[in-house]
């Protein structure tokens, strides 16, 4: 597995090195980017123990130092990326944890990687590894039939990745249809997640200011509705909404966005949650849930999301603020994302979750609060 990696690895950058003169013909008429990113940071975590299947285990502390180098090759008839990846950490285990260890270790993988055919200039099969990502939610993605989670609450952690095949038709500048379905749980085999293959349809229509999409899905002979909307009402103000609905589980997300003329932007969202309980043990809730459908991530019937984004202050700093609240057990979360462009090619990112309520509450019963800095360094 990793001598495969380091050979891929080797290979992209002695072509992204290699003068044009030298490379043939075909290679010339192509593009080739690259692009090396290297993440070292900490994160401290104080957190309830919780034992639970395929459960990772928790720790207090965490440091790593990753390298992130991502590669493109197009031509007129076939495109290849890759992103690989190489991360050394240490780990300090959670108090309670019996064996209680330090550990060290290096990981080298394949975090991301695609194949594309260019059949024709409307169509398009592709096959590779990815964090299949849509729609214009913040809290969580309501239409996405293979996962709900958006890495959003984790901006400097890379989200599991799962292998997919998919074909693209190109039916006009403005309408896309795209027929997927995934092959294997690549990265997400290492979460609590149950693999199971999704066949999914989507279609894509983008207007002037306004984007809709439906998607239609299968899993497990049960089928799935998904769709979201997006309406620029003005320069300032957006307005969207992002569903999804199958037998006994009907999930709306209701949300807009303003744009003041310094450039902050104020976010509101209203998540409902139809498959959820209002009450009950929400670790036991969260097992079962999953149990029926690894998609599941929220286990509440009604949550408020507020966000404030102010990128470029002094054109060189980006805040976002996210308070999330639990409207049937009184359970809330804070989060704070900073980042900081100390130069061209080095950014300093600091991270903050404060998680509130008792120990029934569903953002409350397993973390307190998590801590995470770093610097990121761009070639």
């Amino acid at each position: 597995m990793k001598k495969w990696i380091y050979t891929l690895l080797t290979l992209f950058i002695c072509f992204g090195a290699a003068p044009a003169a030298e490379l043939p013909q075909w290679m010339q008429d192509s593009e080739f980017d690259s692009l090396f990113r290297v993440v070292t940071m900490s994160t401290l975590s104080e957190n309830k123990k919780l034992f639970w299947p395929n459960e990772p285990e928790l720790f207090e502390r965490r440091s790593e130092i990753s390298l992130r180098p991502d590669f493109r090759w197009r031509s007129d008839w076939v495109s290849l990326s890759a992103k690989p990846r190489i991360e050394i950490y240490e780990e300090t285990p959670h108090a309670s944890d019996p064996d209680r260890r330090h550990r060290r270790d290096l990981n080298a993988y394949m975090y991301e990687w695609k194949a594309s055919l260019h059949l024709t200039e409307e169509i398009t099969a592709s096959y590779g590894r990815e964090d299949k990502q849509w729609g214009p939610s913040i809290l969580l993605s309501p239409s996405n039939p293979f996962q709900a989670s958006n890495g959003r609450n984790s901006p400097k952690s890379e989200a599991p990745s799962s292998d997919y095949a998919q074909v693209d038709w190109a039916v006009s500048p403005s309408f896309q249809l795209s027929a997927m379905v995934n092959t294997h749980p690549g990265r997400r085999k290492y979460t609590m997640d149950n693999f199971e293959k999704v066949y999914a349809v989507k279609a894509d229509w983008v207007g002037e200011g306004k984007q809709v999409a439906l998607i239609g899905s299968v899993r497990d002979d049960e089928g799935r509705i998904g769709m979201y909307g997006l309406w620029n009402i003005n320069d300032a103000w957006m307005v969207y909404n992002e569903s999804g609905w199958q037998k006994d589980d009907l999930e709306v997300l209701i949300g807009t966005a303003y744009t003041f003329e310094h450039g902050g932007m104020l976010s509101a969202e209203y998540f409902y949650n139809g498959s959820g309980e209002k009450d009950g043990h929400p670790l036991l809730r969260t097992l079962q849930a999953r149990c029926a459908s690894p998609r599941e991530m929220l286990q509440r019937k009604n949550y408020v999301l507020l966000q404030y984004t102010q990128p470029m202050i002094r054109d060189v700093f980006d805040v976002t603020a996210r308070w999330v609240y639990n409207v049937d057990d009184d359970s809330q979360a804070v989060f704070l994302f900073t980042d900081w462009a100390v130069h061209d090619r080095v950014g300093l990112f600091f991270n903050a979750a404060y998680f509130g309520g008792d120990k029934y509450g569903e953002l409350s019963f397993a973390f307190d609060h998590t801590i995470q800095a770093g610097l990121e360094f761009t070639f």
